[in-house]
């Protein structure tokens, strides 16, 4: 009986042994395994941000004879046979440290070979990089300083056939193959609406370079094409801006100018998400609206935008917005109305009750001007709100203009523009 619990005592250990090594083992290539998966993706990583920086690294500084170049296919390595075989080396380093297994040591000297070496990889990738940046960022300074002599020479008025020979370098540099210079020529066009040249003649370049770019590339073949020849049916093609994410900064602007104006019916259902009191780009956006009819919806946007507890941004919705619509509506109206009582905001609601009001609403901003007036002191306010009262008065505001205009201590200039409004509301 004392043997045979022995013999059990010494099976238990012997299993629980076993157990162990099976337990390390099997920890250890969990190790291998992870390390393996970690040490690929690490690679396929960096080797998909080398093959991209080495492509983009600039040409050589000294130009070959076409004779001695040779081809692509003619090179020993090109850049994919050399990540290829660098990833075929990283595999075998791998795979090294998988076959290690519980060597925790050795697994940990392959795997330490394989971030040398992705590390040196990935150096000489970001530095192909900057090189390839840098080379990128002077040609744009260049084209830059090329598209402000276009404009200094085209904008100038004393030689014609200075200004020729700009417009003429900037037609040719539309059709360069160097996209730095396209857009050099459409940030000078684009500044240059107010110079008299043949405009019609670039809007065949111009639809062609706009038909199929996306991002700055269409908002600057658009900029260029709106300060040419811009035409009612272009407006489906600006409006293409507001479903790229690269373009859609200017899209409110572009609809502003392709539509003379008017955001309303499709183009202002189409902007007027951009228009959204919840989206802090709607702030910006609101900088691109200024003399614009608008729709509706957006009406009631800029209504809610106008009651930001973030006074600048407050601002801006009124003084871009509210005081400057084309035609404003009655809640438009009584939120103007309701901002002369805001004293940072007060000047330009008095500017914006001067112009845009309908019909509909001229009696209440005139009877809104009399009790302003009687309210302010300063000469420039009042004479301001005279001359609404004078645009919009009804017979309700006569008595109110009678005694201002008999009133002995009133300037003798407020006096005879009292006696004006009350011919003008006669003669209504």
């Amino acid at each position: 009986m004392k043997n045979a619990t022995v013999l059990a005592l010494v099976l238990a250990a012997g299993l629980l042994v076993l157990g162990y090594f099976f337990a390390r083992a099997a920890e250890a290539r969990d190790q291998a395994l992870r390390a393996e998966m970690n040490a690929r993706r690490a690679a396929e990583e960096s080797m998909s941000y080398a093959i991209d920086a080495l492509e983009s690294a600039p040409a050589p500084a000294v130009a070959l004879e076409p004779e001695s170049v040779p081809q692509r296919q003619e090179l020993p390595f090109t850049t994919e046979d050399r990540i290829a075989r660098m990833l075929a080396d990283l595999d075998a380093v791998v795979e090294r440290a998988f076959e290690e297994g519980p060597d925790q040591e050795a697994s940990r000297e392959a795997l330490g070979e394989v971030w040398k070496r992705l590390y040196s990889l990935e150096e000489r990738a970001e530095k192909a990089q900057r090189a390839a940046q840098a080379e990128r960022a002077e040609a744009q300074r260049g084209h830059r300083s090329n598209a402000r002599i276009w404009v200094e020479d085209a904008k100038q008025i004393a030689d014609a056939a200075r200004r020729n020979a700009a417009i003429e370098e900037i037609r040719a540099a539309l059709f360069s193959a160097d996209e730095a210079e396209r857009m050099a020529a459409l940030s000078a066009l684009a500044q240059i609406a107010d110079v008299e040249f043949d405009k019609a003649s670039f809007r065949a370049p111009l639809l062609s370079l706009a038909a199929g770019a996306e991002g700055q590339a269409l908002v600057s073949s658009l900029f260029a094409l709106a300060a040419t020849d811009r035409r009612p049916e272009d407006v489906a093609l600006a409006l293409r801006t507001v479903d790229d994410p690269e373009a859609r900064s200017s899209a409110v602007r572009l609809a502003f100018l392709f539509s003379d104006g008017g955001l309303v019916g499709e183009v202002g259902a189409a902007v007027a998400p951009l228009l959204d009191p919840n989206d802090p780009a709607a702030f910006t956006n609101v900088k691109s609206i200024w003399g614009a009819e608008v729709s509706p919806e957006i009406a009631t946007s800029l209504l809610e935008m106008s009651r930001h507890p973030d006074h600048s941004r407050r601002h801006d919705v009124v003084y871009y917005g509210l005081s400057t619509l084309r035609e404003k509506s009655p809640e438009i109206v009584a939120r103007l109305i309701e901002l002369l009582d805001d004293g940072s905001e007060s000047g330009r609601a008095l500017w914006g009750l001067g112009q845009g009001v309908p019909g509909v609403s001229q009696p209440t901003v005139a009877n809104a001007m009399q009790v302003y007036f009687d309210a302010r002191s300063d000469r420039k306010s009042r004479e301001r709100a005279l001359a609404i009262v004078h645009r919009y008065g009804t017979p309700e505001n006569l008595p109110w203009l009678e005694a201002l205009r008999d009133n002995p201590n009133a300037s003798q200039e407020l006096r005879a523009s009292a006696e004006r409004a009350i011919e003008a509301i006669l003669s209504r």
